[in-house]
């Protein structure tokens, strides 16, 4: 694999994850779809859910910070790319893990699914593959694109 196309990858996730707050800011201020208001008070709040809203937001801006950071790391083949993309895959699970439950429109599904393909994809490429000696390696601008 060339670092032309695993940077179209990198980019596909980032317009993913892009599309995906939108959709999520759409379903928040939009009537138009189902309010699941009414059972949020049976729903597991997990332990991240039992803290101060100010305490999750702050872990979901971290959270946001690291995969801005990693992705900008994982374009320009940093050697610490790898490393913060791979920090931030996992402690986004343990994040999702410990929050509790959740009501997930049937739009946002499969784009989740698809992140987490896509999660699973960049760190196949970045580990498994010869892509990863790329990683720390200088490069003239004429061949890396």
């Amino acid at each position: 694999m060339d670092r032309t196309l695993f940077k179209k990858i990198v980019w596909a996730q980032i317009y993913l994850m892009l599309l995906y707050f939108a959709v999520v800011i759409l379903f928040e201020f939009t009537p138009l779809f189902t309010d699941y208001s009414q059972i949020e008070d049976q729903l597991y709040e997990g332990l991240l859910g039992n803290l101060n809203r100010a305490v999750l937001l702050a872990v979901m801006v971290f959270l946001i910070a690291l995969y801005i950071l990693s992705w900008v790391l994982l374009l320009r083949f940093h050697k610490n790319g790898p490393i913060f993309y791979t920090v931030a895959v996992v402690s986004t699970v343990v994040v999702i893990t410990v929050t509790g439950d959740n009501v997930s429109h049937g739009l946002l599904f499969p784009l989740d699914w698809l992140d987490a393909a896509l999660d699973g994809l960049i760190l196949y490429l970045i580990y498994l593959t010869p892509l990863k000696n790329e990683f720390g390696q200088r490069h003239s601008k004429t061949n890396s694109s």
